[in-house]
């Protein structure tokens, strides 16, 4: 074991919870107003040009500021237990230092919703990673694009930007294993759970288990995991399609629990003793202004909290079908951040609102009353830049 885990001793005093972003992105940025009409067609073009000439440094600034914040909290013992896009995540403190590194990777699907490309660029950049004891512990979608051939319908392809997020304990230089259970028929998902089932099922025998579902068409395993649902040995099974809620539902009616899930597929297990049958329920936060009353509605009728709907910013609860005896508390915070212009370094700067900073403060005092942050996701999805979005904290305590 490293020496970086041995003699690390978390400061007594620290924040339990740390909220990380980026602090900075690239901008084309004019500080004084055009002069005139001419002047601002002129700039408009420049500021095109300049788009379309940098797109992936300009992304890659963000990232690359969200990344050395991850790492600078990960050296004071904080570790990674939410993330959400635009690129913020909730650390949670501990004993132990960790370091996050992070890659793209760009698929396509065709008219079939066949989605390409992505086992073999994962690999390609996580076999390095792996080798050197970084491991996925999650990923965010960046975003997406389709085209329609003028004329033919049937030719339809569409593009898929994500961001994958690795993390090791600092210094410590393990090879990391892994395996992807991967199904793409020609007519998208046809069969897809049923043979992701199986494939999942023979590499647990070799010792790997699910961790992650990394796109419609591939789940993630490794041989160790900091799921305890896989322990003891459960039965594993993959539902996948269109409809995955009802899909669900019905799995879930014959004891399956939620393991993992994106947009079109879920990974569940059941384990030999917890076969009581249980339903879940999808709380959508984009439009939904009773959103809150609808969480407190939950919380009445003893609902658990289980995660997040990959990129679609939905909550997942877990109903039991029978009352449970210890219930839980939900409360959510709300934090907004802010925007400011650097003219001198041509970047925008990001913070917390100061309202914000205030709300941090909120979410230490109901720590230490016990209730613990469940998740962090985005209140408003279609505001995709940090001075435009509401993100909430979950917070769960039992009673």
């Amino acid at each position: 074991m490293s020496d970086a885990r041995r003699k690390f001793i978390a400061y007594p005093d620290a924040d339990k919870y740390k909220i990380v972003f980026p602090l900075s992105y690239l901008e084309k940025l004019y500080k004084d107003p055009p002069k005139n009409k001419k002047e601002e067609k002129e700039r408009e073009k420049e500021r095109y040009l300049w788009y379309r000439e940098n797109p992936e440094e300009i992304r890659n600034s963000k990232i690359n500021s969200f990344i050395e914040q991850l790492n600078k909290a990960g050296d004071q013992g904080y570790r990674l237990i939410a993330l959400t896009y635009p690129f913020i995540a909730m650390l949670r403190q501990g004993n132990v230092q960790y370091e996050y590194a992070g890659f793209e990777i760009t698929s396509y699907t065709n008219t079939f919703y066949t989605r390409a490309g992505l086992r073999e660029d994962f690999e390609k950049n996580y076999a390095q990673l792996a080798e050197q004891g970084f491991s996925v512990v999650d990923h965010v979608s960046l975003g997406s694009g389709c085209y329609d051939p003028p004329g033919d319908i049937f030719d339809t392809s569409c593009t898929y930007d994500d961001l994958f997020l690795l993390e090791r304990a600092k210094g410590v230089v393990i090879p990391r294993q892994y395996r992807i259970a991967r199904h793409v028929s020609a007519w998208g998902f046809s069969g897809s759970g049923d043979k992701l089932t199986k494939q999942i099922n023979d590499y647990r025998t070799f010792g790997f288990n699910p961790i992650l579902a990394i796109s419609e068409f591939e789940v993630l395993l490794q041989p160790v995991t900091d799921k305890p649902e896989f322990l003891p040995e459960p039965e594993v099974k993959v539902v996948s399609g269109f409809n995955l809620k009802k899909k669900v539902n019905e799995v879930a009616q014959q004891g399956y629990r939620l393991a993992s899930t994106r947009p079109y597929i879920a990974v569940m297990y059941r384990n030999r003793d917890t076969t009581a049958p249980v339903s879940y329920i999808w709380l959508g936060n984009s439009k939904k202004k009773n959103f809150e009353q609808e969480l407190a509605r939950l919380q009445e009728s003893g609902a658990i909290y289980r995660m997040t709907n990959g990129d679609l910013d939905e909550l997942i609860f877990e109903q039991p079908a029978t009352d449970v005896n210890k219930r839980r508390e939900y409360k959510m915070l709300k934090v907004q951040f802010q925007e400011t212009k650097n003219f001198a370094e041509e970047k925008i700067n990001i913070d917390l609102a100061q309202s914000s900073k205030e709300t941090i403060k909120t979410l230490d005092s109901l720590v230490k009353e016990g209730f613990a942050v469940r998740d962090l996701f985005i209140l408003y999805p279609y505001a995709r830049t940090h001075d435009a979005l509401i993100a909430g904290i979950l917070l769960e305590r039992t009673q």
